[in-house]
């Protein structure tokens, strides 16, 4: 668990989230810690917020990278089929993250009765930006993907989607009144969990072992009990998780 990212700001504070919708929204200035990458803005993909759901839309990355080996296209014909079961494993995962922020003592998971971590909040998209630097350069995230560039955060409009789109860029709607609901923990970690996957060319789409890159992250910087929370909704919802 990254010490420093738990301390880093309010824990009530706004969180993070990303997709783009329209392409002269201007990215965030003056974000100290995310170097920019530039490059072409091809959106990679886009979450559709589910009938009820707490959240909307997390994204979909894109077969390739600049500067990194393309990844083989799917065959043709193939499509994304698991992405409706991991954001519905990630929703109700979510969910119990912001029980623990709003007090619940303890998350009943599988037989097991957990302590979870607070869903942390994010206030801006500097901090946002920050906040990837910082688990980008934690010791597990380097040993297991190597150095991965932070990617460039910016503003969309429209506040139901965020996404990640190549070269490297996660794009967030950021709401003028209200509660942002993409500057969250678990939003911004799935979008990290797409760029570390097609940066390094581990994955595309939500297809394994996209999972296991977005396992990977939560264990490193929320420990191992909201790793297994998040396991535990994956099986439960048919999600294939993949190996690494």
């Amino acid at each position: 668990m990254l010490p420093e990212l738990r301390g880093a700001g309010d824990p009530a504070a706004p969180h993070v989230g990303l997709e783009r919708e329209d392409a002269a929204v201007p990215p965030v200035s003056g974000a100290p810690l995310a170097p920019q990458l530039v490059g072409p803005a091809g959106r990679a993909g886009t979450r559709h917020p589910q009938p009820g759901s707490r959240r909307p839309g997390l994204s979909c990355p894109s077969p390739s990278v600049a500067g990194v080996p393309a990844q083989r296209p799917p065959a043709p014909g193939t499509r994304d089929l698991q992405r409706a079961r991991v954001y519905r494993a990630e929703d109700a995962w979510g969910d119990r993250l912001d029980a623990a922020r709003r007090g619940a003592a303890l998350a009943r998971v599988g037989g097991s009765s957990l302590v979870l971590p607070a869903e942390r909040r994010l206030g801006s998209l500097d901090a946002a930006a920050g906040y990837a630097v910082r688990v980008l350069a934690l010791g597990p995230v380097l040993e297991l993907f190597g150095v991965v560039p932070p990617p460039r955060l910016r503003p969309r409009r429209g506040g139901t989607r965020a996404h990640w789109e190549s070269p490297g860029t996660i794009a967030l709607p950021v709401a003028r009144h209200g509660e942002p609901w993409a500057l969250r923990e678990t939003v911004l970690l799935h979008e990290l969990a797409h760029h570390v996957g097609e940066t390094t060319g581990r994955c595309s789409g939500h297809r394994p072992p996209f999972p296991a890159v977005l396992l990977a992250l939560v264990d490193a910087v929320l420990g191992a009990e909201a790793a297994f929370v998040l396991r535990v909704e994956y099986g439960e919802h048919g999600v294939e998780v993949g190996i690494l």
